[in-house]
């Protein structure tokens, strides 16, 4: 295979009112593990490509290829260095429009994300509600401040150690000078020291703390004044920080300062973030201690412009980002204005959508077609070339068809066009098309038909590019005039030219001659009577025969049939379908065989027939095809379907099969893509040969198909489930309210029937249905209500409910039984969860059995810490007697440790019973017959302490084994040497599995035992998937298998993504 091209990515976006559109970028470095966290959950949630790692690049990528979306709005996680960082590349990008930037703060500070109401730090809230509070949010403007540097020339020498210039040149929160720069400084070069003692935004917080705490004691900027002059507005206030005795100078663009503080006295004046002021304030060290508890600097003024001048090395910060600069003058300015969104605050209203776009002028440009075909490839030519026809006013969200009206109405309104050289252009022709000039990296043509599915921001960015078709110029009065005339004398008995395709080319080639000459005489026609010449305009013969559409609509088409039109040609009568002609009937007509005329005369190979057919018939005439072709040219069609369909299904169902196995496995959907594939091609490759890796690279298997595969398998095993319940004659549901992964609310309900199939209940996955709102009865039954509708689930069938015991669900006027009450079975039944059964304990007990029972329920959960304990003894011993612990001095007490494994054994036994007790198709029943065999154990366990056998005594080996014969008979426990005595007493006490001893053979029976009496554990498997209802489905069902051929069939006709 050639080497692959890097596709172009392009942003089509389809401008609407109502949708707000988001791009999100991530600092993944920012708060802790917290960033790389966001990035999974807001991928999962949102197309990827709406959701860019900042660590990969930048900002600038996204901001480039999003910079056309109308209503963008741009989410920042990070600290505001991120929104910064941000802010400073839409500043750089050319014609980009000011787009909303909302923030997440992950940082330290976060100020800014306090100033605009999105507190001061991300505490887990679910990725919808950030969403949610995004859309809703409101714009604020954000002044923007440049602060330029230059050297201090009056102060002597050049050893200064310090910075040449500020670490950024635009401030967005505040810029300072003195002891909290010098706090900032020292933070900044310990994390750069040690990166992996910052992850913690805690930690980060207790540096500032006791950096702050050494800084009050040393008092090192105190003399802050004595070396800085400063001048705000033309006036000077050095003066004024000298009695202050300041040590620090802050200028403040936002309420928020140092991690929330309001440094800002409002009694010296309204701070705003968009009235054109920086605020200045003197802080001392007493006051910067002070801040947190609420208190503030002292005002220095509101100014527009300040002017600062130092004469040593001083710390700085800018907006967090801190250095030790050398004695310079630093001016600092307005610079612009961002946009920013500020949370909405409770009690304001949503503002209505807006109903009306905007409208923007956009320049209109000409092309000739000479000049595209020349320079297609080079837009900067083209767009030198291209004539300019006016400006006409268009909403974004207009389709090509509007804009086509627009431009006629300007060019039939405007002035002419004048070309490079001055002279007047001519009218657009009918046909002229409209050029994108922006999507790919050269011009291209827009097919008219597709006109509607374009939008005007789709081809154009400022000036919209037209070209002119010169094939088809528009009538005009010089138009020239061509006599047609026959060009030898009619002969009924013609020569029979059988190659008809060559004779009905070369006469299309003969009247192509008509675009090159003025007119085209013929000699004249003998046969007819009268001698008059038949004449047409040169543009109506071109556009019958070249015209491309297939709808003729010109003066001359005729719109009458008759078979006789399909006899004159038949008998070569060219006088009689001259006749015709004149009268009305179509030259079109079609007998039964699917023949025109023209296809009865080149039969015939009547030249002077197919001549005339051709001058006067629509041009669409030569490519109606008989009845004969058609059917040869379907049979061709169908053999190549069919051999598209066939490889095409193959591919199809191996992409069903993957995603099986993916969902089955619990593995990410892009394990088929980043894994499965690349193995299978190497695998194929080794085996076969590299001809065979062509078709495995054929499977599609990226991830929005696994995923979409995963959607129609659960799709299809939900519609066989429903099938079944539906065909029951009763049901059972058992419900369980949950959260996903973005700690949204979900109902998980589970269902049992008889499966008419096997004559046996079974016990499926019935489906998750998120709830809306907070887990109420009335939005649970609501949400389930329509479930059963929507799939026709009668609910008369419905005799049991199973719940968690919750007032919600068990409430005797309003739960989610009694709802269910209503219109279920009037016999329905409902029962508690077992798993929940410390609810009903609870539920009559007094308050202070609370904590006894709390502590119970601790020791039960205490199975797999008592075990781990245990088998870490040594380790844990050998960490106290480090730390010189005297607890260490236990774990050489015999007694003790025998203590410890006494229970670690116990609490085992326990959580193993309470396992053994859940699972599928549980009923009272088997519960009963587990705890009974519990009990004999217990008996058991007793019986041989008190006989001091703790190990199976060796006995005869028939005796032994005679259990295998009938596990069910009463026997003496310690004659089993060779069998776990715990888990055969469980099973002589099942009786169901007596009755199927009873109906089997021994060896059926064991081997049926095969899976009922295993050592199960579990593994909690991490996802980051969205939809966990597909995957769900398919992993949690037992009895229903998904029908690949089935779904194959379905989709065999559709692209694969």
């Amino acid at each position: 295979m050639p080497d692959k091209e890097d596709k172009l990515f392009v942003i089509k976006p389809i401008p609407t009112v109502n949708v707000k559109p988001v791009i999100i970028f991530i600092n993944p470095k920012s708060g802790g593990n917290q960033g790389v966290k966001l990035l999974q959950k807001f991928q999962w949630h949102l197309n990827p490509r709406q959701v860019f790692d900042l660590s990969r690049g930048g900002p600038r990528m996204g901001l480039e290829l999003y910079k056309k979306v109308p209503n963008l709005r741009v989410l920042a996680c990070g600290g505001d260095g991120t929104v910064g960082w941000v802010l400073s590349i839409l500043d750089q990008i050319a014609n980009a429009v000011s787009f909303p930037v909302g923030v997440l703060p992950l940082g330290t500070g976060n100020d800014l994300a306090r100033a605009l109401g999105w507190g001061g730090g991300y505490m887990d809230e679910p990725v919808s509600k950030i969403l949610t509070n995004l859309e809703e949010s409101e714009t604020i403007r954000l002044d923007r401040w440049n602060l330029e540097v230059v050297p201090n020339e009056q102060v002597k020498g050049t050893d200064h150690a310090g910075k040449d210039n500020l670490p950024l040149n635009v401030m967005n929160n505040y810029f300072s000078l003195g002891v909290d720069a010098q706090i900032a400084l020292e933070f900044h070069e310990a994390r750069e020291a040690n990166p992996e003692k910052f992850s913690s935004r805690m930690y980060n917080k207790l540096f500032y703390g006791v950096r702050g705490g050494i800084e009050l004691l040393d008092r090192k900027w105190k003399g802050l004044s004595d070396h800085v002059t400063l001048e705000c507005d033309g006036k000077d206030l050095t003066q004024r920080i000298k009695d202050l005795k300041v040590h620090a100078i802050l200028f403040l663009n936002i309420p928020s300062y140092g991690g929330g503080t309001r440094p800002w006295n409002k009694s010296a004046g309204n701070n705003s973030t968009d009235d054109g002021l920086i605020e200045v304030i003197g802080l001392t060290i007493m006051q910067i201690t002070r801040l947190q508890t609420g208190g503030t600097g002292t005002p220095l003024c509101q100014c527009k412009t300040a002017r600062i001048t130092t004469g040593i090395p001083v710390p700085m910060q800018v907006d967090g980002e801190a250095c030790r600069l050398k004695p310079s003058v630093i001016t600092l300015g307005f610079f612009n204005q961002a946009t920013m969104m500020a949370k909405r605050r409770k009690g304001r209203q949503t503002p209505t959508r807006e109903t009306t776009i905007d409208k923007h002028k956009v320049s209109v440009q000409r092309l000739k077609l000479q000049d595209y075909e020349q320079h297609h490839c080079d837009k900067e030519l083209l767009i030198q070339s291209s004539i300019n026809m006016g400006e006409i006013e268009v909403e974004p969200v207009a389709d090509l068809e509007t804009v086509r009206k627009l431009v006629e109405k300007l060019e039939l309104n405007g002035s002419p066009s004048i070309d490079h050289a001055g002279n007047t252009m001519p009218k657009l022709s009918p046909d002229w098309c409209f050029v994108d000039c922006c999507t790919a990296e050269r011009f291209f043509r827009i097919d008219r038909a597709q006109e509607s599915l374009h939008y005007l921001i789709d081809i154009t960015h400022d000036q919209l590019f037209v070209l002119d078709d010169p094939h088809r110029p528009p009538s005009t009065e010089e138009d020239v005039t061509v006599v047609l005339k026959s060009k030898e004398p009619i002969d009924d008995q013609g020569a029979q030219d059988t190659t008809t395709s060559m004779r009905v080319k070369s006469e299309i080639s003969r009247l192509e001659s008509i675009k090159t000459h003025s007119s085209v005489k013929c000699p004249q026609d003998e046969g007819h009577t009268n001698g008059t010449n038949h004449s047409t305009r040169t543009s109506e013969v071109y556009n019958r025969l070249f015209d491309l559409q297939s709808n003729e609509d010109h003066h001359y088409g005729q719109v009458r049939t008759s078979d006789k039109i399909i006899e004159a040609a038949k008998t070569g009568n060219l006088n009689m379908l001259r006749n015709l002609f004149e009268m009305g009937y179509s030259l079109m007509s079609i007998n039964k065989d699917g023949q025109t005329a023209l296809h009865v005369a080149s039969q015939r190979g009547d030249s002077n027939l197919v001549r005339y057919i051709l001058a006067n018939a629509p041009s669409n005439i030569v490519s109606i095809k008989d009845n004969q072709e058609k059917r040869d040219e379907l049979k061709i069609n169908k053999k190549n379907i069919k051999s598209f369909t066939t490889v095409d299904k193959v591919y199809l169902k191996c992409s069903f099969i993957a995603a099986l196995h993916i969902v089955k496995t619990k593995k990410p959907y892009n394990i088929g893509e980043k894994l499965i594939k690349p193995c299978m091609v190497d695998i194929c490759s080794e085996l076969f040969g590299n001809e065979h890796v062509s078709k495995i690279k054929n499977i599609p298997m990226s991830n929005d198909t696994i995923h979409k595969r995963i959607l129609c398998i659960a799709n299809d095993i939900e519609y066989q489930l429903v099938e079944k319940i539906n065909k029951s004659l009763f049901y059972a549901i058992q419900l369980d309210e949950s959260t996903d992964i973005s700690n949204s609310a979900i109902l998980l309900i589970y269902v049992r029937y008889i499966d008419d199939t096997f004559n046996d209940i079974k016990e499926e996955f019935l489906c998750t249905l998120k709830l809306k709102t907070f887990t109420t009865a009335d939005e649970i039954f609501k949400t389930m209500n329509n479930y059963m509708i929507s799939k026709n689930i009668n609910w008369a069938s419905c005799i049991g409910i199973c719940t968690d015991g919750a007032a919600s669900m068990t409430g005797i006027h309003s739960g989610v039984v009694s709802r269910v009450k209503e219109v279920a079975h009037a016999h329905l039944i409902s029962t508690h969860c077992f798993i929940h059964r410390e609810q009903l304990a609870v539920k009559d007990m007094g308050e202070n059995f609370n904590d006894i029972l709390n502590q119970c329920i601790r020791w039960l959960l205490r199975e797999k810490v008592l075990t781990r304990f245990f088998e870490l003894r040594t380790e844990i011993e050998v960490f106290l007697r480090e730390k010189n612990s005297p607890l260490s001095d236990h774990f050489q007490d015999i007694i003790w440790l025998a203590k410890v494994a006494y229970l670690s054994d116990i609490f085992s036994l326990l959580n193993e019973l309470n396992l053994s007790m859940q699972g599928p198709l549980t009923n009272i029943f088997s519960c009963y017959n587990k705890v009974e065999a519990f009990l004999k154990k217990l008996d058991l366990w007793i019986k041989r302490i008190q006989e001091n056998i703790y190990f199976p005594p060796s006995h005869n080996i028939r005796l032994s084994n005679m259990w295998i014969l009938n596990p069910f008979l009463p026997c003496e426990k310690h004659e089993f040497s060779l069998l776990n005595e715990s888990q055969l007493l469980e099973l002589s006490s099942d009786k169901l599995l007596e009755q199927s001893f009873n109906t089997k053979s021994l060896n059926q029976f064991w081997i049926s035992l095969s899976k009922e009496y295993p050592n199960l554990y579990e593994e909690a498997l991490k996802k980051n998937k969205l939809d966990v209802e597909s995957t769900m489905r398919i992993s949690l069902t037992n009895s229903i298998e998904a029908q690949i051929d089935s779904l194959v069939k379905q989709h065999q006709d559709q692209g694969s993504h």
